[in-house]
């Protein structure tokens, strides 16, 4: 599953996701799925990702890309209420119910809201009776402050809207998501090997503290570099050394594409180019943590010698 800030290009899988959450979830939007439907591509494209930073979705994409879940922020131009937010569209498909997808995007737009200077407040509505996602909403922070009776009317029947709100308090740290916090250059600070009895076992190929730099972008690109300190010396990595690429000449580098699991904490790349041609095409499974200016990647893989180890390389922020 992966977590990212939607663009004007995926607003037709947007369209389509939230016509499908109109249509079968009517009691818990006010909107019809006749009057969105209506709504020309260009309003999607706004919704999406308003050129006037007014409106950002966020989309939760399944392993095989597709658009399965999405929730949307809107904020207020006029001045007396450009402190307020209002949080729209929540909607998780069946195909990624009970993986975490609400949650994950909860986190991500709330830590968008928090970076907007000056905003306090964040408000939605919800259904009553809807308990799943009020108990969501509550696990966020949110709150009912009050009750709107017969609010809507779906399907013949009258509902309550509750209204509920999370208050933003200035300067408090934001439970920021992976899939967010990933994003940037990053300078490797060490890469170190230990095995079962708690040994380092220092990997020959490039060593425990190569030159190396590592790229995500927020489109679900990545390109990664890794090169010897000393090549004066150098041997070849393991050919066919579990979980992980391969170095040649002191130096490895490949490139692809990545998903975020937030629920999971890990993150998958598929190396769409690398150094050595066996490591193309290749699938590589990570436990990453971001920790302010930290990134930590740890991963089990094995020595030259076929020994189990687990590595764990640090880095830091530098873009």
């Amino acid at each position: 599953m992966q977590i990212r800030p939607l663009t004007p290009a995926d607003a037709p899988a947007y369209r389509a996701l939230m016509l499908q959450a109109y249509a079968h979830e009517g009691a818990a939007f006010t909107s019809t799925v006749e009057e969105r439907a209506a709504a020309p591509m260009s309003w999607w494209e706004h919704r999406a990702c308003d050129p006037q930073g007014m409106s950002l979705a966020f989309g939760a994409f399944d392993d095989d890309g597709t658009l399965a879940g999405s929730v949307a922020i809107e904020f207020e131009k006029r001045a007396k209420s450009r402190h307020k937010a209002l949080l729209v569209g929540m909607y998780v498909a069946p195909s990624l119910r009970g993986r975490g997808a609400g949650r994950a995007l909860l986190q991500v737009v709330l830590a968008h809201a928090r970076e907007r200077e000056g905003l306090r407040v964040v408000q939605l509505t919800v259904t009553e009776g809807n308990d799943a996602a009020v108990q969501l909403y509550r696990a966020a922070g949110f709150e009912v402050f009050g009750a709107e009776p017969m609010a809507i009317c779906s399907e013949g029947r009258l509902h309550t809207k509750l209204h509920m709100q999370l208050v933003i308090v200035p300067g408090e740290a934001a439970d920021v998501p992976l899939s967010r916090a990933l994003a940037g250059t990053w300078e490797l600070l060490s890469r170190i090997d230990v095995d079962a009895a708690g040994r380092r076992r220092p990997e020959p190929s490039l060593g425990e503290d190569p030159v190396a730099l590592i790229v995500y972008d927020r489109g679900g690109r990545f390109a990664a570099q890794f090169m010897k300190r000393d090549r004066s010396a150098v041997a070849d990595g393991p050919a066919g050394s579990a979980n992980n690429s391969r170095a040649q000449g002191g130096y490895d580098a490949y490139f692809g594409r990545y998903t975020v699991d937030d629920a999971r904490g890990t993150v998958t790349q598929t190396l769409d180019g690398a150094l050595s041609a066996e490591n193309v095409g290749l699938v590589l499974t990570r436990q990453m943590q971001v920790e302010g200016d930290r990134l930590v990647i740890r991963l089990d893989t094995t020595a030259a010698d076929g020994a189990a180890v687990q590595r764990t390389l640090t880095w830091k922020r530098v873009a």
